[in-house]
């Protein structure tokens, strides 16, 4: 049932997400049930607003907690160590400078999704 309810919030999140400029939900496979345990999402290098700036914002203006998971691993000191550069993973180390996930629990309520909505929409539509 939890699994459940945050697969219905993405569902949603998917929709709403693609009437906001600059913002993309990752393409999930149709033959896989995903639980998303986390949302991510691209932001656009033509956003109005950095990464680190969107997660701040959404932090503190909005009292939004967001993250940036999913560091590629030439960057974590196990790999750098070994010699890996972000040349071995390059489009890994591209994706991540853009990727920001959005919460997606199952104590989120369609008014806390349309809230987040909103939020993103103020600042990335907003003009350079």
């Amino acid at each position: 049932d939890l699994n459940q309810k945050r697969r219905d919030s993405a569902a949603y999140l998917d929709a709403k997400l693609l009437e906001i400029q600059h913002i993309s939900p990752l393409a999930t496979l149709h033959d896989v049930t995903h639980v998303y345990h986390l949302y991510p999402v691209l932001l656009s290098s033509a956003a109005p607003i950095s990464r680190d700036e969107l997660v701040y914002q959404l932090r503190m203006k909005f009292g939004i907690k967001v993250g940036i998971h999913y560091i590629p691993l030439v960057r974590s000191q196990a790999f750098k160590s070994r010699g890996f550069t972000d040349e071995d993973a390059p489009i890994a180390c591209e994706q991540w400078e853009s990727l920001v996930t959005l919460p997606c629990h199952p104590r989120l309520e369609q008014e806390h999704l349309d809230y987040l909505i909103r939020a993103l929409r103020e600042l990335v539509e907003k003009e350079r």
